[in-house]
């Protein structure tokens, strides 16, 4: 640990009033941030971040069920990974002293706040679209190809792509990545909406799904059909309503620019390789859509139609991204001030992520 210079002036400070507690044990929580350094004491626990050893500074916004924003601190201790949530409700307007300071901090300061600034505007797009999912998870969501190349994070990434994809390797990644491309979703929403209109009884909806439908198609039809209830016909209704033949792509292809990403973090796929492939369906998304409101806001009827949520319901997750997504929109760094129809290429994309892994 660095020896402190006692005559240090702190360049952002954050103190909360003392507070006693039982048998009048002090408790001090304070944040201070130095030239070279960031002092955390919270929870009785008091610790000294050199700034070489920072990864990332970012903010989790205020959305259901959190109560606050947070400011979330990563760094390297000893060849382990670490994290302070430090929120505004104990640390009282600490979020916004750190926003403002990151936007002032000279270049050279944080090596990857200077790669989030200099990313390419392809590269911003598409982190944009992915902003809910990254926010929904706890990640920065101004930052591709995850916070962190530790082999626990990475670790973490391969545990979750086989407990929700069946993804152990690259051949896996890339079956899940051709079969999004192709809108799985889109089709099990189109057969639903033709089963619910043109079958009166449950014996020609076997017989069309048997006849008609391949393996896969049949075990998505009966997961959703074998829970078929007015609620089911409500949301299909819905969203046929809302997007029409737009449908929910978003869904699909959201989560196909997520595999992209997790792709490239693994080192699964070449840049070239991810870039290609998450432009391809950025390019389709913006032919599809006409905003930011309408692709997300397929996403997120997407999101409660896989899952069976209503977006109204404060006690879905899909309420809970929905707040997300507004909570976005409002902060002064929001990923959709990019323009939608921005011009989205490889060569763009490229342009700063070849460095990055040299």
């Amino acid at each position: 640990m660095k020896e402190l210079d006692e005559n240090a002036v702190p360049i952002l400070e954050v103190v909360v009033p003392t507070k006693r507690i039982l048998l009048f044990i002090k408790v001090h929580n304070h944040f201070r941030i130095y030239d070279d350094r960031i002092d955390v004491e919270y929870d009785n626990s008091y610790d000294v971040i050199a700034l070489r050893n920072v990864v990332n500074i970012h903010i989790n916004e205020a959305v259901a069920p959190y109560t606050s924003r947070t400011t979330e601190i990563l760094y390297n201790s000893e060849g382990e990974e670490l994290v302070f949530d430090l929120p505004d409700s104990v640390f009282d307007g600490l979020s916004f002293l750190v926003e403002e300071y990151l936007s002032r901090v000279p270049e050279g300061t944080f090596e990857w706040l200077d790669r989030k600034r200099s990313y390419p505007d392809t590269i911003r797009w598409l982190n944009a679209m992915r902003a809910v999912y990254s926010a929904a998870q706890g990640n920065d969501f101004e930052l591709f190809g995850g916070r962190s190349t530790e082999p626990e994070y990475l670790l973490t990434i391969k545990k979750t792509l086989y407990e929700y994809w069946g993804i152990n390797n690259r051949q896996d990644l890339l079956v899940q990545l051709d079969r999004l491309f192709e809108g799985p979703t889109v089709a099990l929403l189109y057969r639903l909406v033709h089963i619910i209109l043109n079958f009166k009884t449950v014996e020609e909806a076997e017989n069309y799904i048997e006849t008609e439908l391949d393996g896969y198609q049949k075990g998505q039809i009966w997961r959703f059909l074998g829970n078929a209830n007015e609620e089911l016909c409500r949301r299909v209704k819905e969203i046929s309503d809302l997007y029409g033949a737009k449908s929910i792509w978003a869904w699909d292809l959201e989560r196909y620019l997520v595999l992209c990403d997790r792709g490239y973090t693994l080192g699964w796929m070449t840049p070239e390789e991810a870039m290609e492939r998450a432009v391809a369906g950025a390019q389709r998304l913006q032919q599809t859509y006409s905003g930011w409101d309408d692709a997300v806001g397929s996403y997120l009827h997407g999101y409660g139609f896989w899952f069976g949520e209503d977006l109204d319901d404060p006690k879905t997750e899909a309420h809970r991204r929905r707040a997300i997504f507004e909570s976005l929109k409002k902060v002064h760094n929001s990923p959709y001030k990019m323009r939608w129809d921005q011009e989205l290429s490889v060569a763009d994309a490229l342009g700063l992520h070849r460095r990055d892994r040299d």
